[in-house]
């Protein structure tokens, strides 16, 4: 976190979409998304860094459901495949010349 801040402030560009795990006490990690924006005077120097913590948990909880739920689909697709074929074997006819 500190070195988007630096990173900022030395270039005085904003940066967004950072990703980091924020210690908490008695918790876990959090995850967190930073949004870095520098501050500038009237001549474009900067002066500081104005910094933007969203919590992220919910948007990775969703993304890991999104994948199990991927996870389900396809396995629901090959088993339909595969009961499909017991039900309806593929099976090689021998096509009897006509006389």
């Amino acid at each position: 976190m500190t070195s988007q801040i630096e990173k900022t402030f030395s270039t005085g560009r904003s940066y967004s979409d950072y990703e980091v795990l924020l210690a908490v006490r008695s918790r876990p990690p959090l995850p967190v998304g930073l949004v870095s924006t520098a501050l500038t005077d009237a001549g474009g120097d900067p002066t500081g860094v104005i910094l933007t913590i969203r919590d992220q948990s919910h948007v990775r909880d969703l993304k890991e459901r999104m994948r199990r739920s991927d996870r389900l689909a396809a396995i629901g697709l090959i088993a339909a495949g595969i009961a499909h074929e017991i039900k309806n074997p593929l099976v090689a006819s021998a096509v009897r010349p006509s006389s």
